[in-house]
């Protein structure tokens, strides 16, 4: 669909040089007709391939740019992010139906945790692609910690978007976890990050956070068997968080 855009802005391009050049092609020979044929074709096709060239060339930089934050642990990655979170903007506000650089905005904006404007930028990328749920669970972390750390009404509404989707979605709950554990209610949180672990690759970061806090909420609810190992008994209902 994209190149029939460019087709046919390049025809109508042709057809208004050629109409304006229509007087001038009359009085030329036969080797100037050609040369004013050929013109005629490629300035449309020049102005595109540019704007082509250009946008690419942005991209690519951009792309250079977040790959060397991520590799760079030193002081300068945090002003490297900054520059960043410029360039992301300046790009989403330039493409704003580009719904991947969005949500990679998002992303930067929960690293610096300006949730407001992660919230809002996940809610750009998911107006643009509304059957993706895991942007539903992204808004309802960036939500919560707006919230600090509340199940209020606006993060259930987003998690119910999400389980209704995908029962099993980690993020979503990683935060009933959360929650369930700051009200003291440590079995269920037992419950819900268990279940998140099993469905994380086995000995990841994320997965190896969550067990460490689930030996933390069994210790703190006195869940430990006498061997020391806990239990792990069917997920809860989310009515009891």
């Amino acid at each position: 669909m994209y190149w029939l855009y460019i087709w046919a802005f390049t025809g109508l391009t042709a057809l208004l040089f050629f109409a304006l050049l229509f007087p001038l092609y009359k009085q030329r020979n036969r080797s100037g007709k050609n040369w004013l044929i050929g013109l005629v074709f490629l300035i449309p096709l020049l102005s595109v391939l540019i704007y082509q060239q250009r946008g690419a060339i942005d991209e690519i930089q951009l792309l250079e740019d977040m790959q060397t934050a991520a590799m760079d642990s030193s002081a300068s990655a945090a002003n490297l992010n900054n520059g960043l979170l410029a360039q992301l903007e300046s790009y989403v506000e330039k493409n704003p139906d580009d719904a991947e650089y969005w949500y990679l905005l998002a992303e930067m904006r929960m690293e610096v945790q300006d949730f407001q404007g992660a919230l809002e930028a996940f809610q750009q990328a998911s107006s643009l692609r509304p059957e993706d749920s895991s942007l539903y669970s992204r808004m309802a972390e960036a939500q919560f910690f707006l919230d600090e750390y509340a199940l209020s009404q606006e993060v259930r509404n987003y998690i119910d978007l999400v389980l209704a989707d995908n029962p099993n979605d980690t993020t979503v709950l990683g935060i009933l976890g959360i929650s369930a554990y700051r009200a003291q209610q440590y079995e269920a949180a037992v419950q819900f990050w268990g279940r998140a672990v099993q469905n994380l690759p086995p000995g990841s970061p994320a997965a190896q956070s969550l067990r460490s806090s689930i030996e933390q909420a069994q210790v703190a609810g006195g869940l430990l068997s006498e061997n020391g190992a806990g239990e792990l008994d069917s997920l809860p209902d989310n009515e009891q968080i």
